[in-house]
């Protein structure tokens, strides 16, 4: 399944959230500020937080059970992930 966030403005964010499924996530248009944070109990990395900046030079490999969360750094963003 492929879904989009237009984001119309700058500073729009989605604070974190994880679901039952992978993703993979890039960027159409524009540029974010993603946040990550492995919330899987027992995983080596659990607790730890990951942040890069996405643009569409570049996307990123969400597992199920990683917090994920953005804010779009140019109006007109428009964020897309698989699941």
């Amino acid at each position: 399944q492929n879904n989009i966030s237009y984001n119309d403005s700058r500073g729009v964010t989605r604070g974190i959230h994880a679901e039952p499924w992978d993703k993979f996530i890039s960027v159409a248009r524009g540029s974010v500020f993603g946040a990550w944070v492995d919330l899987r109990e027992g995983s080596a990395t659990f607790g730890k937080v990951f942040t890069t900046v996405l643009d569409p030079s570049k996307a990123i490999y969400v597992p199920r059970g990683v917090g994920n969360s953005f804010q779009a750094l140019e109006d007109g963003t428009a964020y897309t992930y698989l699941v």
